[in-house]
């Protein structure tokens, strides 16, 4: 399946631009035997081409929502009617998947990453169990891989002719101008563009990852209610572009920016009622960045922290050798 994700934050780049251009057709696996290499081997290179993009299609109709994709929900996707309706077995989806993530990360700079759902410190969970879902089902979901810079380029003045003739000068523009639309086009396209191109809930998103980073990245659902209420945010009202507090965190789950700690199952609170408690999803860690986190509490209190306490906290939780 797709690369399996980590609660820790975690580095993620394309591949590099030398690469050969992915052919699904040519794709084989040493791995498998018996009846499930022979169920991928009877498969033609354009039913195998066909089906990859299928499942790439539908990843990016899911990313829309920025909502994770169950199984169940791909196996759907690849149902043949000449195979009576039916989903090629679980071994070739697995090699369609491993080689649609290839083509998702040569071609548009996306992995997918593959979850449990019954995985709380992973990734996403709640809603898959909500959905129907039981613990320990497969979800999906598509995670930015190239590299954003937290602070995007400054637009360069558009190439133009010099007496001089000088080409390699014209060049150097050209390629910086390139590269910054391609940075900005995705910044845009993951939510970290210019505010006016975000979506409402975006600073209430932001709001609330960096409440979670200010707190070690482990926080009570009591005490970040209380941190938006403070903000002017009660959890029973309904405020626009955000609706109740209270069902936009579980939005923001949802969507991999938060999640729940594998040990929230053992907290409890001073009644001794299970405490639920919020630490940064997948897609907080690795598209929005600690940094920009910890940016945006300097911008809201209008002070910057010391270098020893910002250092702390980029670094709480990551194991050595880890970026």
């Amino acid at each position: 399946g797709g690369r399996k994700g980590k609660g820790k934050r975690k580095s993620s780049q394309a591949q590099d631009d030398d690469e050969e251009m992915f052919d699904p057709s040519q794709s084989q696996s040493s791995q498998g035997g018996g009846k499930a290499q022979a169920a991928w081997n009877n498969m033609s290179g354009e039913d195998k081409k066909v089906s990859v993009n299928k499942i790439i299609n539908f990843l990016l109709q899911r990313d829309a929502d920025k909502r994770p994709a169950k199984r169940a929900d791909i196996n759907d996707v690849l149902k043949v009617r000449a195979s009576g309706n039916k989903a090629p077995p679980a071994s070739v989806v697995d090699k369609l998947l491993e080689e649609a993530r290839k083509k998702m990360l040569h071609a548009y700079a996306f992995d997918i990453v593959e979850q449990e759902s019954g995985n709380l410190n992973d990734e996403v969970s709640t809603q898959m169990s909500q959905g129907g879902a039981k613990g320990g089902t497969k979800v999906y979901m598509l995670i930015n891989a190239l590299k954003v810079p937290v602070d995007l380029p400054e637009a360069p003045e558009p190439p133009q002719s010099q007496d001089n003739d000088d080409d390699v000068d014209l060049d150097a523009q050209r390629k910086e101008l390139e590269r910054r639309i391609v940075i900005e086009k995705r910044a845009r396209l993951i939510g970290l563009g210019d505010a006016a191109q975000r979506t409402p809930h975006w600073g209430f998103a932001l709001t609330c990852m960096t409440l979670v980073c200010l707190k070690r990245y482990s926080i009570s659902e009591q005490d970040l209610l209380d941190a938006l209420k403070d903000l002017g945010l009660v959890g029973s009202n309904s405020y626009p572009g955000i609706g109740k507090p209270s069902e936009a965190l579980k939005d923001l789950c949802d969507q991999g920016y938060l999640a729940h700690p594998k040990r929230a199952k053992r907290d409890v609170n001073r009644d001794g009622q299970p405490q639920v408690k919020y630490c940064l999803g997948l897609r907080g860690e690795t598209e929005v960045t600690r940094t920009r986190m910890l940016n945006w509490a300097e911008k809201v209190f209008d002070e910057k922290m010391s270098q020893a306490t910002r250092r702390d906290l980029l670094q709480e939780g990551v194991d050595d050798g880890e970026e």
